[in-house]
């Protein structure tokens, strides 16, 4: 909690305006928006690429290339690893955004993101209490697993 009041300090000392501070908020209301819309694509762009990883598996089975096979789990394993770090990344960025977002709300006439968290964190509504970052990072773990058995299998095979 001092944090967030030594924030909340460091953003009220400011000599901005009541227009500025409500321009401030604006922009990182937008900034945070536009971050989660690069999460989305990342997340489809691993989504897309292991997808990818799926079908070339498929056909290196098929022919029995367990050499490029087991190359194509370690790039499997590297990618979902990324991904998995990168959602974590995302979580964090927007985070911090969101104290920012929540501190210049202090000084607004109304604080609608400080009320929605409220009511999410003392579940008003029905949601289950599991961060979204939390049930995001399932794919990526999941693929890492099945591409390291994977791998082993296919090591197995080759020696």
């Amino acid at each position: 909690m001092k944090k967030k009041d030594d924030l909340s300090k460091l953003i009220s000392k400011t000599d901005l305006t009541p227009e500025l501070k409500l321009e401030q908020w604006k922009k990182y209301v937008e900034m945070s928006n536009a971050l989660s819309e690069r999460r989305v694509s990342s997340n489809n762009f691993y989504l897309s690429a292991n997808s990818l990883l799926i079908i070339m598996i498929g056909f290196l089975i098929e022919f029995e290339h367990y050499i490029w096979l087991s190359l194509i789990f370690v790039i499997g394993i590297t990618f979902s690893l990324n991904w998995f770090y990168l959602i974590s990344q995302y979580k964090n960025y927007n985070s911090a955004k969101f104290i920012v977002i929540n501190a210049i709300e202090e000084d607004l006439p109304y604080r609608g993101f400080t009320v929605e968290w409220e009511i999410i964190k003392n579940n008003k509504i029905k949601l289950l209490k599991i961060p979204l970052s939390n049930i995001e990072k399932i794919i990526p773990s999941v693929l890492s697993v099945v591409y390291l058995i994977s791998l082993t299998i296919s090591l197995i095979v080759i020696f």
